[in-house]
């Protein structure tokens, strides 16, 4: 009997924290969560670019040196 009271009481305070924890998430603007959205699209973009460009001049380097030589 003890432990259901406590069961019961530990589920309350859950419910209670998500509905707190759902009600100051909503409060964000939506201007906010787009503009973070956008930067880290670029951020992703970026290293994209980044790792495109070195893999393509390690590429270079050693087709360069181990290529076959057509004459």
């Amino acid at each position: 009997m003890r432990n259901s009271f406590w069961v019961k009481m530990l589920g309350a305070a859950s419910l209670f924290l998500l509905c707190i924890t759902s009600w100051v998430g909503a409060e964000e603007p939506a201007g906010l969560i787009n503009e973070a959205r956008l930067v880290a699209q670029y951020n992703y973009s970026i290293h994209i670019l980044a790792m495109l460009v070195v893999g393509f001049g390690f590429l270079m380097v050693f087709v360069r040196r181990y290529g076959k030589r057509v004459r």
